[in-house]
């Protein structure tokens, strides 16, 4: 079969040849019924448009109708059409007349009877019609053409039957259309009609391989490739109908037929495929219909008995229904799964919105009914519209911590946010709100804390407030800062009068206060007014509960940042804090936990911090919350550049800036895309580092103190670009900054060493030894080696000469007792260059060749360089630069070796990483490289395989 295209029909010669033949044997043997049978689209109506210009150009009266929609419930309506058009002569008039009048009592009669539309007609209505048709047949034949004869009303069709069965002694030819893909009630008429002794059947087949490529090519105007054409013939399924409409969606977008473009052709014919669908859809008996979008909603792998009772349906009917839409190509036959996956989509579609909360809410009441798993009710439940029922509001609260606990925040939010749509009591709304509150502040912040206010205004009790206050942090603050301390601070002021069991009132006093401490420090305004608050805390009376040990750490981290406390004195404090790991257990006591930890650091007692963030970040990591894990890998990435680990440095800081890139900005940002700016100074990537500097920051950050970390990282970016004016103009910002903050200690942030460093080579002597001695102070008093000897190196430099010499001696010193690797590198070759500037050359190598070994084991190019130039200019011969080994890995290289190393897997690595395993496999492909290996057993001879996280 061939199908051609030229605007006014398919070309169909075999079947036109059958419709000349049965027009001819009207004129021998009077009388035949054609039945064009096939899918919507296959071509039908075409085949009698040629059926009817034959007839017309053979003579014949052609009487032509429709069925329809509307059609197929009014009686004889297809009848009377056929005989208003034959009125072209007496005899013709008076066949319909007497044809109307017949089916218009007959219609009254049964309409006032109630009787079946065509089981009851009396036979002399149905032979007086035939007479009517013969009536006319005997002026001129008669071409009597039905277009869809299965959507034409039942009374014509038994007519049809009626004059079937007799029209082989008239000369009339019957031509009419079947859809065998719709199923309808004339099906038992349909058959009868088929099985007359002078009715002919032609089966309409489907385009094959050949006739397709013939098609594409007309519509392309090109020679099409084979396998362009094989996607085409195969969406289409062979059904002219789809196959045009692909083509001419891929002729008007200009779509060559080329091999390239088959994945185009295929999507472009899967659309045009499930327009074709729906419309057959349409067509279909209204269980049909709905079973198709029961199944839509439910998806393939549905049972068959939920598919029934959200249907509303017997089983047996739900049978018959799945075997109607696989006969008709909306599911696969024998099975309840769409031919395609965009089908479910595009019946969803064509479903109006009530339909489909009707249908959700029967999917969520059925499945829960039989114990479907949380998170699938609930998934209907989302689509079903505003929950009606408490019942309702239990699963969806099961279903979000399932998804807390599966590492799905987002999914569990909207869980709950729809939850709340429910008009609900008041106890209901607030414990709503409080669960919601917990998931959303890692997640979304912002919205947390509108949560967190919303619910604690609708709270009468005031212990009830305090509780809920407790529980729901810690919250990043924001913009929220003022806010917040508001609402806590009615908290506390609240419960002042509250009687109760004494202990638990107390520890919610100090909780509170702990917490709005935290939240105050996100703005220096209302911190200001909290600090005289926090300086008349008694340290020897904290230590004893959970609130009081966060309310130590929290006296003692601002005290070590105003200077006002040593670090032995500080350890001890925070180690009492940090007793019995109560800030590390308890969740809403992250922040306090945190800021004994930057204790710890400053005090370099890395030994003791390093595993506590690895279990932290481990945690965060297993539990999902991407806002504390960027707080902790932030935190640790300073912890590793100092301790000499650069790459390592860099690969936290770069974790934590994607929580925040992924839209998880809390406040420790800043310090966050400091700690990158500085591992990446310490490589050189000076532009890298100022892109970094352009992220876009809490609204709300330059009022912390912490903003003063982006200050620092700026002036570095303008030192490495050679900008020192710039750079020192920074720093000074810095300081004033950290002035209005009270924190006046320089182990925080050391920026008077640095400035005083920028003084000196801007030629400002006497302010470079004033900042210096400073420096040196500050790091004094605090106590520590690695402050020292840093402090002791800005002043050496600055005072140079033989009194500089033995001030770079006494920083290695220090340097040497410290874990601040880094720092005594820097030391070191900044002794060199003294010792070679006083011809001192032997010594010089020796110490330039220390500090050169010990700045490559950190990772830190720039430093290594400045080593090399300065080692050769005292006449060294330095070692060749390592082109392989783990010093020549990348941050994020030198992450994934190390997970490889303890024998990981890729997929694990990918998920613990938060990246793709294609860019794990492309990470181990270039370590394998720069280290000389063949296979993953070999890393653990080169690296050593510890926890990277």
């Amino acid at each position: 079969m061939s199908f051609t295209f030229d605007g006014r029909a398919w070309g169909l010669a075999a079947e036109a040849a059958v419709v000349t033949e049965r027009l001819a044997d009207v004129g021998r043997d009077r009388g035949r019924v054609v039945l064009i049978s096939g899918p919507s689209g296959s071509g039908k109506t075409s085949l009698l448009d040629v059926a009817a210009e034959q007839a017309h150009g053979a003579g014949f009266r052609v009487l032509r109708t429709a069925g329809g929609p509307l059609a197929r419930h009014t009686e004889f309506g297809a009848v009377r059409r056929i005989f208003r058009t034959s009125s072209v002569d007496a005899a013709g008039r008076r066949a319909m007349t007497d044809a109307i009048r017949f089916t218009r009592s007959h219609t009254e009669v049964a309409v006032a009877y109630g009787e079946a539309r065509w089981a009851g007609i009396p036979i002399e209505v149905l032979h007086s019609l035939y007479r009517s048709m013969a009536t006319l047949a005997a002026v001129q034949p008669v071409a009597l053409v039905v277009d869809d004869l299965h959507q034409v009303d039942l009374s014509s069709v038994r007519w049809l039957v009626h004059l079937a069965r007799r029209v082989a002694g008239l000369p009339v030819v019957v031509f009419a259309t079947v859809a065998d893909d719709v199923d309808n009630p004339a099906d038992t008429l349909l058959a009868e009609l088929g099985a007359a002794p002078r009715c002919q059947v032609l089966r309409l087949a489907p385009l094959g391989p050949e006739a397709a490529t013939t098609m594409v090519a007309r519509h392309l105007e090109a020679e099409p490739a084979a396998e362009f054409t094989a996607v085409c013939h195969e969406v289409s399924g062979g059904n002219p109908l789809v196959l045009r409409e692909t083509l001419r969606a891929l002729a008007n977008r200009s779509v060559p037929p080329l091999p390239d473009r088959v994945d185009l052709a295929r999507e472009v014919g899967v659309r045009a495929r499930c327009k074709w669908v729906l419309d057959v859809l349409r067509a279909q008996a209204g269980p049909v219909v709905l079973l198709a979008r029961v199944i839509a909603v439910l998806g393939d792998d549905a049972d068959l008995s939920v598919v029934a009772e959200v249907g509303s349906a017997e089983l047996t009917a739900t049978r018959r229904a799945a075997a109607v839409l696989g006969r008709v190509g909306v599911l696969v036959p024998g099975t309840l799964e769409f031919t395609h996956p965009a089908m479910a989509e595009t019946i969803a579609r064509d479903t109006t919105s009530s339909q489909l909360v009707r249908l959700h809410q029967r999917a969520a009441r059925s499945l829960s009914d039989r114990g479907a798993p949380v998170d699938v009710v609930a998934a209907h439940l989302l689509a079903a519209g505003p929950p009606e029922q408490p019942e309702m509001v239990t699963v969806l609260r099961e279903a979000s911590s399932t998804a807390v606990e599966r590492g799905a925040p987002d999914l569990a939010m909207s869980y709950l946010r729809h939850a709340l749509t429910g008009r609900w009591e008041p106890d209901l709304r607030i414990t709503l709100l409080g669960a919601l509150t917990l998931v959303e502040r890692s997640a979304d912040p912002k919205s947390a804390w509108e949560h967190l206010v919303e619910a604690l205004r609708m709270m009468d009790s005031p212990l009830r407030r305090a509780r809920a206050a407790i529980s729901l942090f810690p919250l990043p603050t924001g913009s929220a800062a003022a806010t917040l301390v508001d609402v806590l601070e009615d908290c506390l002021e609240r419960l002042g009068p509250v009687a109760g069991t004494e202990p638990e009132v107390d520890e919610l006093r100090t909780r509170l206060f702990a917490h709005t401490i935290c939240v105050a420090v996100g703005d220096r305004d209302v911190m200001a007014r909290l600090r005289p608050r926090v300086d008349a805390l008694d340290e020897d009376s904290l230590g004893g509960t959970p609130g009081q040990c966060a309310l130590l750490a929290i006296k003692v981290f601002f005290a070590a940042m105003e200077g006002e406390r040593d670090a032995a004195s500080a350890v001890e404090s925070v180690t009492r804090a940090m007793r019995g790991d109560l800030l590390l257990r308890d969740d809403m006591l992250h922040p306090m936990f945190m800021s004994a930890l930057a204790v710890l650091q400053v005090a370099e007692r890395f030994d003791l911090v390093a595993p506590l963030y690895d279990i932290g970040i481990a945690e965060a990591k297993a539990r999902n919350l991407p806002m504390v894990h960027a707080m902790l890998c932030g935190a640790r990435s300073a912890l590793r550049f100092h301790g000499g680990d650069v790459p390592g440095a860099l690969a936290d800081a770069r974790a934590a800036s994607e929580a925040h890139s992924a839209g998880y900005r809390g406040d420790n940002q800043p310090l966050t895309v400091a700690a990158a700016v500085a591992c990446l100074g310490e490589l050189g990537r000076w532009d890298e580092a100022a892109d970094l500097l352009d992220t876009d920051f809490s609204p709300a950050a330059e009022r912390s103190y912490r903003w003063c970390s982006v200050l620092a990282a700026r002036a570095w970016v303008f030192e490495g670009r050679g900008d020192l004016r710039s750079a020192l103009d920074h720093l000074l910002e810095c300081g004033r900054r950290l002035s209005w903050w009270n924190i006046h200690s320089e182990v925080y942030l050391p920026w008077r060493g640095r400035a005083a460093l920028l003084h000196h080579r801007l030629g400002n002597t006497a302010e470079a030894r004033r900042l210096a001695g400073e420096a040196l102070d500050s790091a004094q008093r605090w106590g520590t080696d690695g402050a020292i000897g840093s402090a002791l190196r800005a002043l050496g430099v600055v005072e140079g000469g033989v009194r500089g010499i033995a001030l770079l001696r006494r920083a290695v010193v220090h340097g040497e007792r410290s874990a601040a690797r880094l720092e005594l590198a820097k030391t070191l070759i900044e002794l060199g260059c003294a010792q070679h500037a006083a011809d001192d050359h032997e010594v010089a190598r020796r110490t330039l060749r220390r500090g050169l070994d010990l700045a490559t084991q950190c990772g830190a190019a720039v430093v290594a360089a400045r080593a090399r130039t300065e080692l050769i200019a005292a006449g060294g011969r330095p070692r060749r630069n390592r082109l392989h080994g783990t010093n020549a890995l990348t941050p994020a290289e030198s992450q994934v070796v190390r997970f490889a190393a303890r024998g990981i897997s890729n997929d694990e690595i990918a998920q613990a990483l938060f990246v793709t395993q294609r860019t794990v496999e492309f990470h181990l492909t270039n370590s394998y490289r720069k280290l000389g290996l063949t296979e993953r057993s070999q890393l653990t001879d080169v690296v050593e395989p510890d926890d990277p996280r």
